[in-house]
């Protein structure tokens, strides 16, 4: 549903609002498209709260009359939890309806961005996505390679590759 909620401070198993900053914002009444909450991840000191539709920065604060909403991203967010991958110090790539999408801050500001990393294969992605039944779409997964820091997108019997090596200014997908 629309509600984000957040435990007690110190205390992750205690969620009621009689735990000391324990409680929950209806998002929905945040952003429009934010009725049905899939995922949050940790983005650079604040939250990003994915919807379908709909991406929110929410800043989150102990004393929950101090949490805010920091950014709205609309027309970008995902229906694929076990997609959004924190990359390097300052992405989130997740998948979204259209392809890969990155999350990350667009100048010095550090107000976020979506950026289209996935546009050489989202063909390719949004072909195996059509292809898939509801259950293998709830299985899809991002990740990061240990051994080399790449960004893995594993969906099905595919995975989908992402190298970048600024020094040697190498991005690319296989």
């Amino acid at each position: 549903g629309p509600l984000f909620h957040f435990s007690g401070i110190r205390a992750p198993t205690a969620w009621t609002t009689d735990a000391t900053g324990a409680g929950f914002t209806d998002m929905s009444q945040e952003a429009s498209d934010a009725e049905e909450l899939i995922a949050v991840a940790n983005y650079q000191g604040f939250v990003a709260i994915f919807a379908p539709g709909v991406v929110i920065i929410e800043y989150v604060d102990p004393d929950p009359d101090l949490n805010r909403k920091a950014q709205v991203l609309g027309n970008t967010g995902t229906n694929y939890a076990n997609s959004i991958t924190e990359y390097g110090d300052s992405d989130l790539f997740y998948l979204a309806e259209s392809g890969c999408r990155s999350l990350k801050a667009r100048d010095s500001s550090n107000a976020a961005a979506t950026v289209d990393i996935g546009v050489p294969i989202d063909t390719l992605i949004r072909a195996k996505l059509k292809s898939m039944t509801t259950d293998q779409k709830a299985a899809i997964v991002g990740l990061i390679n240990r051994d080399d820091g790449r960004f893995w997108l594993v969906m099905g019997d595919t995975v989908y590759v992402f190298s970048y090596f600024s020094n040697a200014k190498v991005s690319a997908w296989t």
